[in-house]
């Protein structure tokens, strides 16, 4: 059964208001999507954007000229206004699994995509913001089966105009602490998008398994599935006029 989450927006772009959707959840309605995280675990929970394909195009145009181009390299990760700075945790976070497996890289991995904003400065500078839309991934799965939905989402938003995203994180294994802080590292990645009236969900395990951008299709499941996992069903949890975000 699903468990209903009601959740109050506010109207003002920029401001920060409580959640229902968990103990520490709060929710932020920016210019360029909507994200409820758990401050205690310093993840986002659930985000919501939409891709156009305006705005794909309005990419395209302005790659095509470096003078013009944005550049993510130049936008750097950073916390929202009033909340802790993440930075140092994922260096400790990378120390620690590197001693397990030389090999292991943990990023900084977006909900979502920064290269959804390369339209905008506005949007990839809101996209680089800790607790709101990063959490601790590997490496292998951000370069794997999410970004494999990245790429997808990114041609069925060229092919049927627009595509709207639900995505978070979901689980734990473990914690990863600087003293201070103390962050939840992720144990999936899970993604919604509705195109062309289709619903596609993915639950993809933060780990090795996730390498591969082709496989993500191997953990596609449907929405009473994924539903039945989080314990709450995004499309429900996010209601209302949402479209203003990412227009």
């Amino acid at each position: 059964m699903l468990i209903l989450v009601a959740t109050t927006y506010v109207c003002n772009a920029q401001d920060i208001t409580k959640s229902d959707l968990c103990p520490n959840c709060v929710v932020w309605v920016n210019k360029y999507y909507i994200s409820i995280a758990d401050t205690a675990k310093h993840n986002p929970i659930l985000v919501y954007h939409v891709i156009t394909r305006r705005q794909l195009e309005m990419s395209d145009s302005l790659k095509a000229n470096k003078a013009t181009k944005i550049d993510r390299a130049k936008y750097p990760f950073k916390p929202v206004k009033g909340y802790p700075n993440e930075t140092k945790l994922y260096s400790i976070a990378n120390k620690i699994y590197k001693k397990l497996n030389p090999k292991n890289v943990i990023a900084k991995g977006h909900i979502a995509s920064a290269d959804d904003y390369s339209w905008s400065k506005g949007g990839m500078d809101t996209s680089m913001r800790y607790t709101f839309n990063l959490a601790m991934e590997f490496q292998s799965q951000n370069a794997g089966t999410q970004l494999g939905t990245e790429y997808m989402c990114r041609a069925m938003a060229r092919q049927y105009d627009t595509v709207k995203v639900w995505a978070g994180t979901w689980g734990s294994q473990g914690t990863v602490t600087d003293g201070k802080i103390t962050a939840n590292f992720p144990a999936v990645y899970w993604k919604i998008a509705v195109y062309n009236n289709q619903v596609h969900c993915y639950w993809m395990p933060n780990s090795d398994e996730g390498a591969g951008q082709a496989n993500y299709a191997r953990f596609e499941i449907t929405l009473i599935e994924l539903g039945s996992k989080l314990g709450f069903n995004p499309l429900e949890v996010i209601m209302g006029n949402v479209d203003r975000a990412a227009n």
